[in-house]
C-alpha cells in the first residue's frame, strides 16, 4: 500500500506556551540571583475536578491542557502572585487566556477582557507575554517579593 499521509511534517519546532514561560522563568531567576521565578503548573479545571470527586475511578478525557502561571520566590514557597491561567488543545494555538485583572487594566485600560483573550500564533503569544512581563504590576510584585525574601 502507498503512503496515504499527504501532510507536511514541520522540520522546525513550534514552541509551546509552557516552554516560552519556562524560558522567561530562567531569565527572571538569573536577574534575581535565583530567588524569583515563574511557576508554570498544570491544573484541572473545575468541571474535571468536580467529576473526579463524583467518579474517582473514571478518567475524563479533556480536550484542553490547563496551566497557571505564578510569580514565586524560593524563600516564600507558600505564596505566589497569579499572573494568568491559560489553556490550549493539542495544537498549542490558539491559546485561551484568563489574565490577572490588575495586569489586564494596565495593558487594556479595563479588565473587561480579562477572561476573553485568545492568541492565535506563537509570534503573537511571544509579543503578548512581553507586554505582561514589562508591566508596572509585575515589576512591583517582583520587587516586593525580593524585599520579603530578605
Amino acid at each position: 500500500m502507498e503512503n496515504l499521509w499527504k501532510i507536511a511534517i514541520a522540520s522546525n519546532e513550534i514552541k509551546s506556551p509552557k516552554s516560552i514561560f519556562e524560558e522567561q522563568s530562567k531569565y527572571l531567576s538569573q536577574m534575581t540571583n535565583n530567588i524569583i521565578y515563574l511557576d508554570v503548573s498544570e491544573y484541572k479545571d473545575n468541571l474535571t475536578s468536580m467529576f473526579e470527586k463524583i467518579q474517582p475511578d473514571y478518567k475524563l478525557n479533556s480536550t484542553y491542557i490547563n496551566y497557571q502561571v505564578n510569580v514565586k520566590s524560593v524563600l516564600l514557597e507558600k505564596y505566589g502572585f497569579s499572573i494568568l491561567t491559560y489553556k490550549h488543545d493539542i495544537p498549542f494555538y490558539p491559546v485561551k487566556i484568563s489574565l490577572n485583572p490588575d495586569i489586564c487594566k494596565e495593558i487594556y485600560g479595563s479588565d473587561d477582557v480579562a477572561e476573553k483573550i485568545a492568541i492565535g500564533s506563537e509570534d503573537e503569544f511571544v509579543e503578548f507575554v512581553g507586554k505582561i512581563l514589562s508591566t508596572n504590576k509585575i515589576e512591583m510584585v517582583i520587587n516586593s517579593m525580593l524585599s520579603l525574601s530578605k
